[in-house]
Parts: C-alpha cells; sequence; structure tokens
C-alpha cells in the first residue's frame, strides 16, 4: 500500500473513531432515562443504564481499523467456523448443548458461507456430533 492511500486509510479511521465518540457522547447526554428492550418471551426487560453512556466515554479507547473483521477474508471466515464447530462438539460431549441445539448452531455457521443452500443437504443428520454412549 502507498503512502497516501495508508495516509488517507488512517485518517478515515481516526474519523470514525472519533464519530463513535461523538455519538455515545450526544446519546448520553440527550438521554432522560434508561434504556429497556423488552425480551423476546414478552416477561422480561433488558435495562441499558445512561451511566453506560458515561462510562464508555472514559473506560473505552475506541480504535477503528480497516479490514480488522474476522471476517475480512475467506481464511478468517474458515478459522472462525471450524473454531465455532469445535467449541459447538466439545459443548455437546460435555452435556451443555443438546443434538438439536447443535444442529441448528452447525446450520448458522453454514449460512455464514456464500453458496451453501441449507434446504439442498441431503443428510442434515451428518451435521450432528457424536454423543457420547454411556
Amino acid at each position: 500500500m502507498d503512502d497516501v492511500t495508508k495516509d488517507a486509510r488512517t485518517s478515515f479511521e481516526d474519523a470514525l473513531g472519533r464519530l463513535a465518540y461523538k455519538l455515545l457522547q450526544v446519546t448520553y447526554e440527550n438521554m432522560d432515562t434508561n434504556i429497556y428492550f423488552k425480551i423476546t418471551d414478552g416477561k422480561r426487560f433488558w435495562t441499558l443504564h445512561k451511566e453506560a453512556f458515561k462510562d464508555a466515554l472514559q473506560k473505552f479507547d475506541i480504535k477503528v481499523e480497516a479490514n480488522s473483521s474476522s471476517s475480512a477474508d475467506v481464511e478468517s471466515r474458515r478459522a472462525d467456523a471450524i473454531a465455532k464447530k469445535n467449541i459447538i462438539a466439545e459443548a455437546v460431549k460435555v452435556g451443555a448443548m443438546t443434538a438439536e441445539q447443535a444442529k441448528d448452531a452447525y446450520i448458522d455457521i453454514l449460512k455464514t458461507f456464500e453458496g451453501v443452500d441449507i434446504n439442498k443437504l441431503t443428510a442434515p443428520s451428518m451435521l450432528l456430533p457424536q454423543m457420547p454412549t454411556s
């Protein structure tokens, strides 16, 4: 990458970081109360306290970096998928996840790849990790 492109990218990243701080600050200054999110069961709520925005301004360094996403390239997506698959298999092995939950999680992983049609999978049971036998 040439110096001009590098400088432009760095300036853009810095501007996005400053914008993120400004969004947090403006949100904090204009909030009258906490924000409440209704959980899908309809009975409980998740609360985002106003002070969390103020704390974020003081406690966190916001840095924007181009191409820093783990999904930036095929190799990174593949590595993430393998890691998720291994975690799911281990969760099933120790009983922290059911086989049906694992199947759903594997399908979610497959949906992140381009060109994969979940409906065309001929043997979805092949997605399931081997359950331990007692």
